[in-house]
């Protein structure tokens, strides 16, 4: 007598085309689904995530105020902003971000406001005076904004801070890089940015461009320039740094001024000085308000 030894695969059928066809199209109606609602809980704990290191690095920066504070060391509202403090404040807090700002009271230690890069890219501001005190920066698209996290972005990523030594290479290797980003040339201000400018009664020479700079205290601003690329330290018209924009007035005129990145002292930029002071007859940067 004949055996069948598989008798179930001989008589079982495979799938039709329809078959398939409508199997293809659940997965694609659940994919459809589940895909956005995936990448919306992916994008809010990286956020979420960027919110508790900036807390952290807050903590950390309060702790090192008041320690300055105990030995008479805050003499301004940015000395947190210097190098040695910054390294010291990443260190505490155990993060690997970049603080990009902190204001303090210097008769208090009070840490007042905190712009920080997280190691997601995140950028986060604390407040001590809104509510919530931690908010996460929605910028516009091809702006000023845009271009400065970018350049943060770079500057953690290659660790050109403690790679290179001398400022005029790092600020070099940042706009090296950076020109990389956008195909060989510096972006353009947005049409917001040029109405700005308009607004001011600037007459430019050429159209403005921004590029990365490192200050004398390694913090990293956006110049606004007509100079060729091959120029890392150029005439400037209009810089931004902080959520804010500065221009150069002299003589009740915007002109450019020199901005190098071995001397450029960025508490220069006070985001209180709207007009000239009796004692800047040489000019200032003035912050822009609308």
């Amino acid at each position: 007598m004949k055996r069948e030894i598989f008798p179930m695969i001989k008589n079982k059928k495979g799938f039709t085309l329809i078959e398939i066809i409508i199997v293809l199209v659940v997965i694609a109606i659940v994919a459809a689904i589940a895909i956005p609602s995936l990448i919306g809980y992916i994008d809010k704990a990286k956020k979420s995530k960027a919110l508790s290191e900036c807390h952290d690095v807050v903590q950390a920066a309060q702790t090192v105020s008041i320690q300055l504070y105990g030995q008479n060391k805050l003499d301004n509202k940015n000395v947190l902003m210097q190098t040695e403090y910054k390294d010291k404040i990443i260190s505490l807090s155990e993060t690997s971000g970049n603080i990009l700002s902190i204001d303090i009271d210097p008769s208090s230690g009070t840490i007042l406001k905190l712009s920080y890069l997280s190691s997601e890219y995140f950028s986060v501001n604390y407040d001590a005076t809104t509510e919530p005190n931690y908010t996460i920066d929605t910028v516009t698209s091809a702006s000023a904004p845009d271009y400065n996290a970018e350049a943060d972005k770079i500057l953690i990523q290659s660790n050109i801070l403690t790679t290179i030594s001398q400022r005029n290479k790092q600020t070099q290797a940042l706009q090296k890089a950076f020109l990389a980003e956008y195909n060989n040339s510096y972006p353009i201000l947005s049409s917001e940015e040029q109405e700005m400018m308009t607004s001011l009664n600037f007459s430019s020479p050429g159209t403005l461009n921004w590029r990365p700079i490192i200050s004398s205290t390694g913090e990293v601003f956006l110049a606004g320039s007509t100079a060729d690329i091959t120029k890392p330290n150029p005439l400037s018209y209009v810089i931004y740094y902080n959520g804010n924009y500065y221009y150069w007035f002299h003589y009740n005129v915007v002109k450019s001024s020199y901005v190098s990145d071995s001397n450029f002292n960025i508490q220069l930029l006070d985001n209180t000085k709207t007009t000239l002071g009796v004692n800047d007859t040489t000019g200032a940067w003035l912050v822009y308000v609308n």
